[in-house]
């Protein structure tokens, strides 16, 4: 998915990643800096997105910020798989085979359209589709939850993992994630999973470890 993006300097020690064909909540577009965030290079940022026309600033960090300038902040934890996954409790009425693009689309705008608009969960449901590995899980023959991947020799990074908000508590996440792991059979199995969110204490307690974080910094609607 990098080729799909390009770097570039906004000033001296500020740059932005670019995806032309996604809107600015992607997260391949965003802002991220030498060393510290400073005031001047806030405003600068904040200016480039005026002139686009954007109400939307996000920096990406892995250091976090000394001041984020009234910017939320938010901690992402890059996790992995320490032990087995034999003893995850799954749900067995579960089929599992890769979601057909409509699927995936709908389940995406059902979740996170009325956040950031259907335009862009459709585009980023069929961009994730068309450049990563996707697998879906069925009950009764319906799409409930869906995860995306990309695989680099040994590695897996698993991402993107949602469940349908009607089908949730019946193991059906635990279920796609062994699945997958298993399907797979990787030396290294990686997710990424928000600090703040209770997915995080799931995945800690299915034996991920935290091994890395980075901030996200987001201002909407300045």
């Amino acid at each position: 998915m990098e080729k799909l993006t390009k770097v570039i300097k906004i000033s001296p020690s500020l740059y932005r990643r670019v995806d032309e064909e996604l809107v600015d909540k992607y997260d391949n577009n965003y802002f991220f800096t030498d060393g510290n965030l400073t005031k001047e290079d806030f405003d600068i940022a904040k200016e480039y997105q005026k002139r686009k026309g954007d109400n939307f600033l996000k920096f990406i960090t892995y250091e976090r910020y000394s001041s984020n300038f009234g910017m939320e902040e938010g901690k992402i934890f890059s996790m992995m798989l320490n032990g087995s996954v034999e003893e995850w409790k799954i749900n067995e009425k579960l089929n599992f085979a890769k979601p057909k693009l409509e699927e995936v689309i709908a389940i995406e705008v059902k979740h996170y359209g009325e956040d950031y608009g259907e335009v862009f969960a459709c585009k980023n449901a069929k961009r994730n589709y068309e450049t990563l590995g996707m697998m879906g899980a069925y009950l009764d023959g319906e799409l409930v939850a869906c995860l995306s991947y990309f695989e680099v020799d040994d590695t897996v990074c698993i991402d993107d993992l949602l469940v349908d908000k009607d089908y949730r508590h019946q193991y059906i996440a635990t279920s796609i994630l062994k699945y997958i792991v298993k399907m797979l059979d990787k030396k290294y199995t990686f997710l990424h999973a928000d600090a703040d969110d209770t997915p995080k204490d799931m995945y800690l307690r299915m034996g991920f470890e935290i091994v890395d974080a980075y901030y996200e910094y987001f201002l909407d609607n300045f």
